[in-house]
């Protein structure tokens, strides 16, 4: 996967990387997301957002590979919030996957948080 967030979010969008025409409503709608992430605290310990479009996967969760899953995730809620699947079992399985992926990575960040606990 590319490790420009916007791209990532436009290849799940099913849109091509040279077109800029939708750049715009896709960074307000990743940094919805990103928003909504920090309040869930899926792996992010600090604010994030977009600006121009430049900004990287390694800038938002450095090198922690734990978190791969977020940059799916976050492609999945911005192709809801840009392109609503007129199909109901399209959207159907992209809600699963939203909610596996949201289950899982908090899942994980909990566990994190209890052994850090321990110490």
């Amino acid at each position: 996967m590319n490790n420009n967030i916007l791209a990532s979010v436009k290849k799940i969008c099913n849109i091509a990387e040279p077109d800029t025409s939708f750049d715009d409503e896709l960074i307000l709608y990743t940094n919805t997301v990103l928003m909504e992430l920090l309040q869930e605290w899926h792996g992010m310990e600090h604010a994030f957002r977009l600006e121009d479009g430049t900004e990287t996967w390694d800038q938002l969760l450095g090198e922690d590979t734990d978190y791969e899953g977020v940059k799916e995730l976050v492609g999945l809620k911005v192709r809801l919030m840009f392109d609503t699947p007129t199909s109901g079992s399209v959207m159907q399985a992209i809600q699963d996957q939203i909610k596996n992926l949201e289950w899982r990575l908090y899942f994980w960040k909990d566990l994190n948080r209890i052994d850090e606990e321990k110490g």
